[in-house]
């Protein structure tokens, strides 16, 4: 496989011969890495002729091709394609790159290709592995690259935790678009991982435009932050109505009672999570500013102390108090930002209450704010057991031409 008009040249097999000698040999393993555990990052390596590898490796490398004698075909085969891809984006224009699960900078990786096709581009490599991290750091500092690259040990299930640290932060542009590479490490995450929403996580936070890029959910620079949209559900009734929610039949919509018992309200405070779609919540009887700072702090106590949080709310009085200014005085890694009075509806958590009220509220019959509140909280760690982020299907254009026709067909209506 050979490049095009990409500033490449050779195969990616050719790669390995001319790869320095000193980038081919295991000189800077970290005093406390223990040499004797095989590790998938040098495994990989082995198969692709490298030499960043020690018995344990070697040996597993040995059972892993008895057992799948293709097992080398197959490595070469995830280069060549992430060859193919590094120079489709680099041709597009991309100048920045998040290289997840990285594994050692070696024949054919995305620090050789990119340190012959685009030299300026800047790029990070994250892996949980701290030698291949270390490995990573020097190849960076042997080709004078410490202004343009970076390397970072972190876990890819954790992308906030990725996107807030200061080196990601320090490289890379997130007004720009961004190539984001996962070519070798989502097979590794299970299902409770949830690789796709780790992925779509990152996936939002790289510039609408060509290849693995979206806009971002909050605007601004992501420098520490961990978005979320604050909201509450004032008063919900705990209704018991004559007869439960009568369902669908062929030819007949969903139906309910128009009679019913109140027993009693509550109120639900909800701060929806931007990256992931996951949701903080709280139940209180009341909805003062007591049970506003009860539920900051219960905020305080999710979010993992190395972010910031932007808390997106409406101008509701409660937000404002002294008691609530002075908490968040003490707390400054806590950002408040209010929606314009009348338009809380453009906040994200309204369209969850949304989902809330027409799967579960509307639908229940209760006999007590009790089991309203249970069937609550039930309704919610279901849905945090499968979040779903929300992400805009149109843009502002495509919406304020929508209104404009809608405005067109109804003007000069005779009413």
């Amino acid at each position: 496989m050979r490049s095009h008009d990409s500033g490449v040249t050779g195969t990616v097999h050719d790669l390995v011969a001319e790869a320095p000698a000193e980038r081919r040999r295991a000189e800077y393993t970290p005093s406390a890495v223990d040499i004797s555990q095989a590790a998938p990052a040098r495994v990989y390596d082995h198969f692709l002729g490298g030499l960043h590898t020690f018995a344990a490796d070697r040996d597993l490398a040995g059972q892993l091709s008895a057992a799948v004698p293709d097992v080398a075909r197959m490595a070469w085969a995830n280069r060549a394609f992430l060859h193919r891809a590094v120079c489709f984006l680099v041709e597009t224009g991309i100048e920045q790159f998040l290289d997840l699960g990285c594994g050692l900078l070696t024949v054919g990786s995305v620090h050789d290709l990119l340190h012959q096709a685009a030299p300026q581009a800047r790029v990070v490599h994250v892996d949980l592995d701290p030698i291949t991290v270390a490995y990573a750091s020097q190849a960076i500092l042997t080709a004078g690259r410490a202004e343009r690259a970076a390397a970072v040990c972190a876990d890819v299930r954790y992308p906030w935790a990725i996107l807030s640290h200061r080196d990601v932060q320090r490289q890379l542009d997130f007004h720009q678009p961004i190539g984001v590479l996962a070519a070798a490490v989502l097979h590794y995450l299970s299902d409770e991982d949830k690789p796709l929403a780790v992925l779509a996580a990152v996936d939002r936070s790289a510039v609408h435009g060509q290849g693995r890029r979206r806009g971002r959910a909050v605007p601004g620079p992501a420098r520490r932050r961990g978005g979320a949209l604050r909201g509450r559900k004032a008063q919900i009734q705990a209704l018991n109505r004559s007869q439960p929610v009568l369902p669908m039949m062929p030819g007949m919509p969903e139906r309910r009672t128009h009679d019913y018992v109140r027993h009693g309200i509550t109120s639900l405070f909800a701060a929806f999570n931007v990256a992931d779609g996951t949701v903080i919540s709280a139940l209180h009887r009341r909805h003062r500013a007591a049970e506003f700072k009860k539920f900051l702090a219960r905020i305080d106590a999710a979010v993992p102390a190395e972010l910031d949080v932007h808390l997106i709310c409406d101008n509701y009085g409660t937000h404002k108090t002294p008691a609530i200014k002075a908490w968040l005085d003490r707390h400054p890694r806590f950002h408040m930002h209010f929606t314009p009075t009348g338009s809380s509806w453009i906040n994200q958590v309204e369209r969850w209450f949304g989902f809330l009220t027409d799967q579960m509220i509307r639908r229940g019959a209760h006999k007590s704010v009790q089991a309203l509140e249970a069937d609550i909280r039930s309704w919610v760690a279901t849905w945090n057991d499968n979040p779903r982020p929300f992400v805009w299907t149109k843009t502002a254009e495509e919406i304020i031409e929508s209104l404009g026709r809608f405005i067109q067909r109804i003007s000069g209506a005779g009413h």
